[in-house]
């Protein structure tokens, strides 16, 4: 039955069924008309299957005398509907439902060919059909040959592409291979079939501009379009392939195929629904079927031996196929694969000034061929004695043969093997001096990057090859290895054979000093790049990691690359960049610790101890730089617990030889690198007992660690809320921290104290029980020594605590006392706590004021009392005394803001103390944070309104020296339009002074303040001009530099930057046209012009520049002058260039009409266009030199 409903499924007609169902599944247009259609139906049916009992009940009713007239023409209507017109109703509604079906299906169908193709090719992208043409210039009309692996990949592209149809989803599929593997022709033979190539559209490379163009073609596909979109974009490099990820990702019926012959990890953040295809070489049936193809003389036996060594490469295989000499060749020869490379390269050309542009090719990855690159590939024929006129002639036949293909303004050759092999031929015949020096004539860092691509994709696996890696590694000499370019050879092959590459370096290094290594300058960065990759391996770790600090002793912050921080990170238990376990590691830092016995060296050592602690988070540092990825061993991670009970057994061991083999200044590093780490180390039970009990031991020789310990006992206990701690621990823990609170010593108790903050401790109560025997000891000794000195807080909380033991005043004397020994570096809250909560004074502190004011000997530090006593009479008394006789500055009076000093003062108190204390200062700008501070709290318009006419009548803006008062100018100005009131012509002239002023000092107009100034400006645009215009006529260009830094003003200052402040844009248009007219300056127009700073990133322009280019028409330089120069972005400026040609083709039909403004904007638009193309180009060159 299952067979016979397989069979029955298969057949045309149902398929048929099938494919319309899918086209009709998401149509939500239809949806809406077919289904009341469909409710409709039913109802019919139902009609149809009772129409003899509605027929009765109907009739019934209709016959009922009880039954009005309306209700009869109801049950009339039932009875036709259902009872007799159901048949007739029925076939109406299927009839009707067929119809609409048809009709939508006919939309569908157009939509996916008709309306497709009006959009698809334009200048960017091209049809299947040339797709087509590129497959066959290099196919060779050799019939295209798949195996399981690439079949099964063509299924998965077309099954994509059948599934997003019907989803209305995008879909992105990423084909990596290396060059000549067959990628390109892979993706044409998926999509070359009628159901899917009318769709496809085609980028043979990824450029600068092609994101933009992709994205303008997105947009412009019709809403809901059912349309299907298949982009298929050759030579795109993986990053951008995840650009256009993420821009078209929610456009639906969209799928893109990006191709490249660089291996990437994905990008599972940003693509993580992204389809891969690693395109491998062909199997070898497969391989072989195609050799014989090609040569039919070769049997099975050589086609297998020939296929053998193509490495599965379609095009080398054909290559292969086509050059064999049956009768010359010999599969013996242990040189087989390079005799049929050479063959190769024989039937393509027996000439050997041929063999030499071909081995000039592969030396880069893109080699240099046309536009701005033709002078680097005339460079590299030069020095390797080529004609450049005629290697152009042979360069273009190799194209037609197919060895050598052209991507943009660069080359390469194809297949990937034949490539390496000519690079090796280069590499045996070239010298270190001969190619350094070609590089130093190319001087191009792209070019270079280039080169050593193709260095590191050289595989050193044949006897040749190793040969091939010795020559060229043991030809390195330390003065090579120290520029940029020997290092990154060593770089690039180190891991070819890693115990040969380390030893050729320690033998370079062994004899240098500290000294010598000091002055390594442009090799250091690849050499520890090689380092940090060498030491992944057990077979190196060892030999690197000792060179690695051997550079790490020598850092030179100038040129290093973090060798000190590789090295110790290095030593992490966990994430440490190496396969080698942890205790080999930390029994590699002992034997160093022995070795080297400077402070300075074991400094180095200590943090690499530090690294090794547990931690609450590792650093996944080390990192493989290399563009072929060599197969990097796994970071150590230990598995069982015996790993783990080893390394703490080792850690404890190298802790305790450290310290005892260490000088006094490391061991205090030791020991405090181990107290902060003591919240992790008392996760672990096999460390965390001897821990303790290793800082115990040590507290007599070291006191100060009591205090450090007493506050890491505390954190720990506070903040170990997740009970990741063992209850032995926690006990030991606790029973440490009580020891300290509850110590009878109350020399320990102050230095717990004084060395601890208050929120340190573990407790309040532990906080106040040291507070209290403190306070108890000065209460009975009177000692007062170093209180003034101390640097923490808790010195306040100590007087306070004095104060409440000293309710009789006994202390008073004593503490007024120390007064006189206060300095400005004194600590001073000891003696404010205690005086302001002292229960002595009550007359309201006037007697201790004058106490204390008459024992200071520096008068200004009476601004500390005035401070924290709060306004009231005594306070404000002495605060106007201090200023009336100069004792204090008057910019002091902002510190007052810091606690919010006027806070509790009445609307009436505060107008009183401002007023009094303007009237005591000269530069009222000194209390204008202070009041403003009050007024903005309070939000009282009458405030508001009196204190900025006030402070603007004082001169404010010319006192913006600070920043809190820069920004109160600001909220002021902007509450005093808030509450909708008006400057009035003098305060209007304030502001105009405060410009001049500004002007005259040669000021920038930079600050926020002015910021405010432009807003005044836009408001009164009539006042301000009238003075504007009469000023630039008063200065005239003669008076430059005068006239320039007005000018400066008017087109908005340092602030243009971030606002737009031409003053120009705020004055009505006919106004600034009329004084262009009637002023003497000629150029005025350029000045106006230059304020505007158009950057068309709208599609409308300002009233003031079309009248300015109706007034002064086809001027290029007002062209050039209203244009902005000043622009930022980020990325490309191609898609920048191409909005801003968008919003032009838009302005071009608004303003049609004017004939004046068209020319401006034509001319833009070019200047775009050309500015973009240029841009591109160095971005299809950017591309491919990365």
């Amino acid at each position: 039955m299952y067979d016979f409903l397989n069979k029955l499924f298969e057949q045309p007609f149902f398929k048929k069924i099938v494919e319309i169902a899918k086209f009709f599944k998401l149509q939500k247009s239809y949806w809406s008309v077919a289904s009341p259609i469909i409710v409709f139906l039913i109802g019919q049916m139902i009609g149809l299957i009772t129409s003899n009992n509605i027929g009765k009940i109907t009739q019934e009713q209709i016959q009922s005398e009880t039954v009005t007239f309306i209700e009869k023409v109801f049950w009339y209507f039932i009875e036709i509907v259902f009872a007799k017109g159901a048949w007739w109703a029925l076939v109406l509604g299927i009839i009707l439902l067929v119809f609409v079906s048809l009709v939508r299906y006919y939309e569908i169908k157009h939509s996916k060919s008709d309306s497709i193709d009006s959009i698809f090719y334009n200048k960017f992208f091209e049809s299947f059909d040339f797709y087509k043409q590129e497959i066959e210039s290099f196919s060779r009309d050799i019939e295209y040959i798949d195996d399981d692996n690439r079949k099964s990949h063509i299924i998965q592209i077309r099954n994509e592409i059948d599934n997003i149809c019907f989803a209305g989803k995008s879909s992105f599929i990423r084909v990596e291979g290396f060059s000549g593997i067959g990628k390109t022709r892979f993706v044409y033979e998926a999509l070359n079939d009628e159901k899917y190539k009318k769709f496809v559209l085609y980028i043979q490379s990824y450029k600068g501009s092609t994101l933009a163009d992709l994205k303008m073609f997105c947009k412009k596909l019709p809403e809901n379009s059912q349309a299907i979109v298949i982009f298929v974009i050759d030579e795109c490099s993986y990053d951008d392939h995840v650009k256009i990820y993420r821009h078209l990702k929610t456009y639906p019926n969209l799928v893109v195929i990006t191709i490249d012959q660089v291996f990437s990890t994905q990008d599972k953040i940003h693509c993580q629904d992204e389809k891969r295809i690693i395109l491998k070489g062909l199997e070898e049936a497969e391989t072989v079927k195609l050799i014989q193809e090609v040569n039919h003389l070769l049997n099975d036996d050589l086609a297998k031996k020939i296929a053998y060594y193509t490495d599965g490469y379609p095009g080398l295989a054909y290559f292969m196929a086509e050059s064999f000499d049956i009768e010359k060749g010999d599969t013996n020869n242990p040189d087989f694969k390079s005799k049929l490379l050479d063959d190769i390269l024989n039937k393509i050309t027996d000439k050997v000034e041929d063999i030499k542009i071909l081995q000039a090719i592969s030396i880069f990855k893109m080699f240099p061929n046309t536009g701005e690159f033709s002078q680097y590939k005339k460079i590299i024929f030069e020095h390797l004695g080529i004609d450049n006129a005629s290697a152009s002639i042979t360069i273009k036949s190799f194209i037609r043969k197919g060895i050598v293909r052209e991507a943009g303004r660069f080359l390469y050759i194809s297949p990937r093997p034949i490539s390496i092999h000519l690079f090796n031929q280069f590499i045996e015949i070239s010298d270190y001096g001969f190619i350094n020096e070609l590089f130093q004539k190319l001087n191009n860092e792209g070019l270079m990057n280039s080169f050593f691509e193709k260095l590191q994709g050289v595989q050193f696996d044949t006897p040749q090859h190793k040969d091939l890696l010795f020559q060229i590694l043991s030809k390195l000499t330390y003065e090579q290895i120290s520029d940029g370019f020997g290092s990154k050879i060593f770089y690039a092959l180190c891991l070819k054979d890693r115990k040969y590459s380390i030893g050729i370096l320690e033998e370079m290094l062994k004899d240098k000093t500290k000294e010598n290594l000091l002055k390594l300058e442009e090799g250091r960065r690849y050499l520890v790049h090689a380092l940090e990759e060498l030491i992944a391996f057990k077979d190196t770790y060892e030999d690197s990691i000792k060179i690695l600090f051997q550079l790490a002793r020598a850092e030179n912050e100038s040129w290093s690359n973090n060798s000190k921080g590789i090295f110790t990170e290095t030593f992490q238990w966990i994430l440490g960049g190496t396969e080698v376990n942890i205790v080999k590691r930390l029994e590699l830092l002992k034997s160093l610790y022995q070795e080297f016995t400077s402070d300075e060296d074991r400094l180095i050592l200590l943090e690499a101890l530090e690294t090794s602690y547990p931690k609450h988070n590792y650093m996944a540092t080390h990192k493989n730089h290399s563009t072929f990825p060599e197969n990097i061993p796994k970071n150590y991670y230990p598995k069982t617990q015996d790993e783990i009970d080893a390394y703490f057994e080792k850690l404890k061991e190298l802790i305790t030889f450290a310290y005892e083999n260490s000088s006094i200044h490391l061991q205090s590093k030791i020991l405090n690198d181990l107290l902060q780490s003591s919240r992790m180390m008392m996760r672990y039970n096999q460390i965390n007992i001897w821990f303790l009990e290793f800082i115990e031991n040590l507290l007599s020789v070291h006191p100060y660690l009591k205090s450090l310990l007493f506050e890491e006992i505390s954190i720990i206990l506070e903040c170990d809320k997740d009970e990741k701690l063992s209850k032995n621990i926690l006990n030991k823990l606790e029973s440490l921290c009580n020891k300290f609170t509850n110590t009878k010593n109350i020399e320990e108790t102050k230095e717990l104290f004084f060395q601890t903050e208050r929120y340190r401790y573990k407790s309040e109560e532990a906080f106040e029980k040291h507070c209290k025997v403190i306070a108890q000891d000065i209460w009975v000794n009177r000692n007062y020594i170093g209180l003034l000195e101390k640097s923490t807080s808790n010195v306040f909380d100590l007087g306070k605590e004095l104060a409440k033991m000293d309710i009789e005043g006994n202390l008073y004397e004593d503490i007024l006392n120390l007064i006189p020994t206060l300095t400005k570096n004194s600590n001073n809250r000891f003696i404010l706590a205690y005086l302001f909560n002292s229960p002595i004074d009550t007359n309201g502190y006037h007697s201790m004021f004058d106490d204390i004011y008459t024992k200071l000997d520096d008068k200004s530090l009476m601004f500390d009392f005035i401070h924290y006593s709060k306004p009231t009479e005594v306070s404000i008394k002495y605060l106007y005394m201090l200023l009336e006789k100069k004792e204090i500055e008057s910019h002091m009076l902002e510190n007052l803001t810091f606690g919010f000093w006027l806070r509790d003062l009445t609307k009436h108190e505060f107008i009183n103390f401002i007023d009094g204390l303007n009237s005591r200062i000269e530069n009222k700008c000194n209390s204008f944070d202070l009041c403003m501070q009050y007024v903005h709290h309070q939000k009282d318009k009458e405030l508001v309104e009196k204190y900025t006419i006030y402070y603007i009548e004082n001169h404010i803006f010319n006192c913006t020296v600070k920043y809190r008062v820069k920004h109160y100018i600001e909220e002021m100005i902007d509450k005093y339009f808030a509450y909708n009131l008006e400057f009035t012509d003098k305060l209007l002239s304030n502001i105009w002074e405060a410009i001049l002023y500004e002007f005259e000092n040669e000021g920038k107009f930079e600050d926020r303040g002015f910021h405010s100034i432009y807003k005044i400006i836009q408001k009164y645009p009539d006042f301000f001009w009238e003075k504007i215009k009469n000023k630039l006529d008063e200065l005239k260009p003669t008076t430059y530099p005068l006239y320039s830094r007005f000018i400066y003003f008017m087109q908005g200052g340092y602030l243009s930057h971030w606002y737009n402040h031409s003053i120009f844009s705020y004055i009505n248009p006919d106004d600034v046209i009329n004084w262009l007219k009637t002023t003497h300056y000629q150029k005025a127009k350029y000045i106006v012009a230059d304020s505007l700073n158009i950057d068309f990133k709208s599609d409308t322009l300002p009233d003031i520049v079309i009248k300015l280019l109706t007034e002064f028409p086809n001027d290029e330089d007002l062209y050039s002058s209203i244009q902005t120069r000043s622009e930022s972005w980020s990325g490309s400026y191609v898609p920048v260039a191409n909005e801003k040609i968008s919003n032009i083709t838009c302005m071009l039909k608004l303003y049609e009409d004017n004939e004046n403004v068209v020319e401006f904007l034509k001319w833009s638009k070019k200047g775009y266009e050309n500015q973009r193309d240029r841009e591109q180009i160095r971005d299809e060159e950017e591309y491919l030199l990365s």
